[in-house]
């Protein structure tokens, strides 16, 4: 007897057993459900043992983390307006105060540097309250500093740094979304941006589109198996086979302590649409079988013997392609690579337990059976594509081959670059702030340079400052850098 046929009437054999094991699993997958958390940290798509990944973290360790910054800019402003400067003042203030803030640098508290009565250098606070504006714009303009790196023609920044550790925690999210409400809430124009702020906005995001998303997967779905089979069995089945592998996936991913990150965030749907297409091979069958058999117990032995294994191989199939990504180097696309092609085995052995037992136990009516999944415009559309295929090969063989050749040419010409606000579309509050920064003080996502001299104190020779302000003259003079910023300058 064929493996497949035995594996159906051992099931069909043992439906209890079955479905207590469906529950049992689906129960403790939904407690590890509870667990599940997002990632507030963001990801990095990079490979870890990479030279770019080495390197990034070296500046980090040397320089501070840039990743726990975030900008905050008042724009369309005069930015020696007293009063604004007592808003900046107060939100520098009690921004300082708050929990897992690091730092807060704006121009009311930025020091400046004075010569005493000795000849030396000494600091003090470059704001002064209660200053008139013309004072105010006379110490901005004997400060080329500050106006290049705080303030702007029409536009005052703040700085705001995390402690790494709560940064990476959830709390961050909501005190950056606090922040962001708060800050709205002057009457002036402002814009956030910086990793801090893009990670939450994400990770709200994700909160609310994810269920989104997939909700609007399943609804497609379910009318397209609703319209096919033309009955309501057609679409709680499957709802229901897709559901218990979200589940079971989602599961073992918080048993496991992993967290929704912006990839994985995709599994749902997929899994949705990957669970229903299983279930519409079994139906198809089963119905096709069912008018031939007119006996139910036969008819699903057969369907499970005709596609248990095409099921099988295509299944695993799409979880070797998803598998592959372990081999990526970054943990995103591992993650996602082993938790798809699991999701994806989840969803066939489900299929192929329930789905049996349910069609075994439950009577279809003869008029579903006789009507389901007939439709005679679509049957005579593949008829009539079966007949030109026959009659055309020729022509099918050439169109086919330059479509290949055309793809491989336009296969080469795909950019790699990636933009980091390309998820969202350009009247995107987001992607509007970044843009906004950058018109006012040229981006806050900088490129960083590294230079390591041989020798200690290298950096305060004449020599070597010469060479590397012969550097960033270099640098300023590319179109693509708006500010560069040394030791030297």
């Amino acid at each position: 007897m064929h493996l497949s046929r035995r594996v159906a009437r051992w099931i069909l054999g043992h439906p209890t057993l079955v479905i207590a094991a469906l529950v049992i699993t689906t129960a403790v997958a939904a407690w590890g459900w509870r667990s599940l958390s997002i990632e507030y940290a963001g990801g990095n798509f990079v490979a870890e043992g990479s030279k770019v990944a080495e390197d990034f973290a070296r500046i980090n360790a040397m320089f501070g983390n840039s990743y726990t910054t975030m900008y905050v800019s008042i724009h369309d402003v005069d930015p020696a307006d007293p009063v604004l400067l007592a808003h900046v003042e107060t939100l520098t203030d009690r921004w300082s105060a708050l929990e897992g803030v690091q730092s807060v640098l704006s121009i009311t508290n930025i020091p400046a540097l004075v010569r005493d009565s000795t000849g030396g250098l000494s600091t003090t606070s470059w704001y002064q309250p209660g200053a008139e504006r013309d004072e105010i714009a006379a110490r901005l303009d004997d400060a080329p500093l500050v106006k290049s790196l705080l303030v702007s023609a029409d536009a005052t920044l703040l700085v705001v740094t995390f402690e790494e550790s709560f940064y990476l925690s959830r709390e961050r999210v909501g005190r950056v979304m606090a922040m962001y409400e708060e800050a709205h809430e002057l009457p002036y124009e402002v814009a956030f941006a910086g990793f801090p702020y893009l990670r939450s906005a994400y990770a709200v995001r994700l909160t609310k589109e994810a269920p989104l998303f997939t909700g609007l997967a399943l609804l497609v779905a379910l009318i397209f198996l609703y319209v096919t089979f033309r009955s309501r069995r057609a679409v709680i089945l499957p709802f229901s086979v897709v559901v218990l592998g979200v589940v079971w996936t989602l599961g073992l991913m918080g048993l496991l302590d992993y967290k929704l990150n912006v990839i994985t965030s995709v599994l749902p749907p997929l899994l949705v649409i990957i669970g229903v297409a299983n279930t519409i091979h079994f139906t198809t069958k089963f119905f096709e079988r069912l008018r031939i058999l007119k006996d139910r117990r036969e008819a699903v032995v057969q369907t499970v013997e005709m596609v248990g294994l095409t099921l099988f191989l295509t299944s695993f199939t799409t979880a070797v392609g998803f598998g592959v990504l372990v081999f990526a180097g970054s943990h995103l696309l591992s993650e996602f690579g082993v938790f798809a092609a699991l999701g994806v085995m989840f969803l066939y052995i489900i299929a192929m337990t329930l789905i049996p037992i349910v069609y075994d136990r439950i009577p279809v009516a003869d008029s579903v059976v006789e009507t389901g999944a007939v439709h005679e415009g679509i049957d005579r559309f593949f008829i009539g594509l079966g007949t030109f295929v026959g009659r055309r090969r020729t022509f099918i063989i050439v169109a086919s081959t330059m479509i290949f050749a055309l793809g491989i040419w336009g296969a080469s010409r795909i950019s790699t670059d990636i933009f980091v606000f390309a998820d969202f579309k350009e009247d995107d509050p987001v992607r509007m702030d970044a843009g906004r920064m950058e018109a006012d003080f040229g981006g806050v996502l900088s490129f960083e340079v590294l230079l390591e001299a041989q020798r200690p104190g290298a950096f305060r020779s004449l020599t070597t400052l010469a060479m590397l302000d012969r550097l960033e003259q270099r640098l300023k003079a590319m179109p693509e850098f708006e500010r560069v910023l040394s030791p030297v300058s």
